[in-house]
């Protein structure tokens, strides 16, 4: 009996040893829900590389007075005149948010360089089409109230009210869309620099420590 209790001791360490050294190998993320180790250990690799890069440019700008190039601050865009960047409340200009966006993504300045393009290009063809247009339709109401509608069929007025009409309209209608899909894109690229620069100044932290569900593991604290 001795010896059958000893078996049934050593089997019970050996179920356990396995259990403990399963649990080593999860990853606990912050909604609880787990991944084996070795599958994100590149992941967490990758984060601290980028942290210790960013800080590694931080002193490298700061040895060259060039710390201004980085910043932990909100960036806001304003649609008003040429379009606004402002950093914590105060305007930067577009210069300043380019060399912001080379430090955490530059596809972020390109395509705000892109949304201004298309917002500039919209207001252009706006200028003219919405002229053109409203000039036609008043000419439109003149003629209407102040003649018969055959007589103003067969009036010069009505000629160039077609004319402007004919030209304006088109104008507005290639206007408009690009002009909110240049705003649509400059407000992404302001957000989407927000979004990355809030994850690139957080520290991400493992430690060995007790998972959720009651295991001993690795933890991700971020």
């Amino acid at each position: 009996m001795k010896h059958f209790y000893l078996s049934v001791f050593a089997l019970l360490v050996c179920i356990t040893a396995n259990a403990i050294e399963t649990k080593q190998d999860t990853l606990t993320t912050k909604d609880g829900s787990f991944r084996t180790f070795e599958k994100e250990r590149a992941a967490i690799e990758d984060a601290r590389r980028m942290e210790i890069e960013k800080r590694q440019r931080i002193a490298k700008a700061k040895a060259a007075g060039d710390s201004k190039d980085f910043t932990d601050g909100y960036v806001a865009y304003e649609n008003r005149g040429r379009g606004r960047v402002y950093l914590d409340g105060y305007h930067i200009s577009d210069e300043k948010y380019a060399r912001l966006c080379e430090n955490i993504d530059y596809d972020l300045w390109r395509q705000y360089r892109k949304g201004t393009q298309m917002r500039t290009s919209g207001i252009v063809f706006m200028s003219f089409g919405v002229p053109l247009t409203a000039t036609a339709i008043s000419m439109f109401i003149a003629g209407s109230a102040t003649m018969s509608t055959s007589a103003f069929h067969n009036s010069p007025l009505y000629t160039m009210a077609v004319a402007y009409i004919s030209a304006g309209a088109p104008l507005m209608t290639i206007g408009i869309p690009l002009y909110c899909a240049g705003v649509k894109n400059c407000k992404r690229s302001v957000a989407g620099f927000n979004s990355q620069n809030a994850k690139y100044n957080k520290d991400i932290a493992l430690n060995l420590g007790v998972t959720s569900s009651g295991g001993i593991g690795l933890v991700m604290n971020y």
